[in-house]
């Protein structure tokens, strides 16, 4: 690997491929990831549309390439365009090695965020590493931007429809998404508080859905834990 085993974000993304080497291919899996490495910038309009660097499409390339070729994988991304990147880079390294995979294209819950989108960058700009907390806590008034919860639940029922149209053994569903959306998705579906780590580029989870659990793979370790309360299978 000439980009992963070199630069200092990389840990999570290698401990997320060697994890899907150990997978048991019996029933379907989630792989919900961050894009990979973007333009930096300090404004947030600019980076709400930063491309990835050459860089990261190589680095996402060789997140491909090192995947497992046994599994067929499926391809859905944010609407924004380095998601878009990311998920094609990806596709491109593990048809390089050999492997099979469909591309599905834009999944709107991995981008949007119901509310009022110039005041939710507004909190996002203004409150920077304070966002996160002040989201959880529901500082924000809902009608500016939906509750957490909320877009745990839409993701987790979007997710449910491609399970059930699709539940066929060695099959990755591969979800790349936002750092923010990551850090929901961990706190709600699988307990993992992340909130003062932030996430790194090409860092995420695997769900893998049992009948009564949910097994859940992340930097820190598998656990295997009930379904929440509120997670619908129909």
């Amino acid at each position: 690997m000439e980009i992963l085993s070199k630069v200092s974000w990389s840990g999570p993304a290698l401990k997320l491929i060697s994890y899907v080497h150990e997978l048991n291919p019996s029933s379907s899996v989630f792989m919900i990831i961050r894009h990979s490495a973007r333009e930096e910038s300090e404004d947030i309009q600019k980076i709400l549309n930063a491309p990835l660097t050459k860089q990261g499409k190589k680095a996402a390339f060789e997140f491909g390439q090192s995947l497992p070729s046994h599994f067929t994988y499926h391809f859905h991304h944010s609407i924004i365009e380095r998601c878009k990147e990311t998920a094609l880079c990806i596709e491109k390294g593990v048809r390089y090695n050999g492997g099979n995979t469909r591309y599905q294209g834009n999944l709107e819950t991995l981008t949007h965020i119901k509310g009022n989108s110039e005041k939710i960058i507004e909190f996002i700009g203004r409150d920077q590493e304070n966002f996160m907390r002040y989201w959880m806590q529901n500082q924000y008034p809902p009608e500016l931007i939906e509750p957490p919860l909320n877009l745990a639940k839409r993701t987790a029922s979007e997710l449910m429809k491609i399970f059930q149209n699709n539940h066929s053994p060695s099959t990755i569903h591969v979800f790349v998404t936002h750092d923010i959306h990551i850090l929901i998705y961990l706190f709600y579906w699988a307990k993992i508080e992340k909130f003062e780590e932030w996430v790194q580029y090409l860092e995420g989870f695997i769900l893998q859905l049992k009948e009564n659990k949910l097994e859940v793979y992340h930097e820190r370790g598998k656990k295997e834990l009930n379904y929440p309360e509120w997670w619908t299978f129909s």
